[in-house]
């Protein structure tokens, strides 16, 4: 689980590097930030998946899980 709002360098770069040095990590967004061009964005560079800390504990649920699922 990557959070979008870490300090310092671009958190879409950070993944980035990290998904070239890992290929196979499974990589589940957490963010502040909502609006589709966020979700896109990460998904786009390689996510799996995206959760705004907004979201209910049941649909945190279902992503950790939905995304550990695909790891297998």
């Amino acid at each position: 689980m990557l959070d979008l709002a870490l300090p310092g360098a671009s958190d879409i770069e950070s993944m980035r590097l990290m998904l070239a040095r890992e290929p196979d990590a499974q990589v589940l967004i957490l963010s502040v930030h909502e609006k589709t061009i966020f979700v896109r964005r990460a998904l786009d560079a390689g996510a799996r998946g995206y959760l705004t800390k907004a979201s209910a504990p049941d649909v945190s649920e279902e992503a950790v899980c939905g995304v550990a699922r695909r790891a297998r």
